[in-house]
């Protein structure tokens, strides 16, 4: 595969964007101090960014998916972000092997 000039350019300057991004609001954030709201809802973010991306899968991709899902909000409500992802992983993997 090959890449033209013009594709790698966009990539790194791309890359750059996101990284001063990154790296300037750490500094930033660094410096302000949240309040108990604020923090809140800085801690939900990462849930509710899976929730958005998986909701619609569960929802419309059939029984093995849906089964999942709920196992995943059970799971979710004792277990850590990354705990849960592993479970309904494993999930939606049994349930389409034994549903089909």
């Amino acid at each position: 595969m090959t890449m033209d000039p013009y594709n790698l350019t966009l990539i790194l300057l791309v890359t750059l964007a996101t990284f001063a991004m990154r790296a300037v609001g750490a500094v930033v954030m660094a410096r302000v101090e949240l309040g108990p709201i604020s923090s809140a809802a800085f801690e939900a973010m990462p849930v509710a960014v899976l929730t958005a991306v998986i909701a619609p899968a569960v929802l419309t991709q059939g029984w093995p998916e849906a089964i999942a899902g709920g196992v995943a909000v059970l799971v979710g409500l004792r277990a850590p972000t990354a705990v849960v992802i592993v479970v309904a992983m494993a999930t939606v993997a049994a349930m389409r092997h034994l549903l089909g």
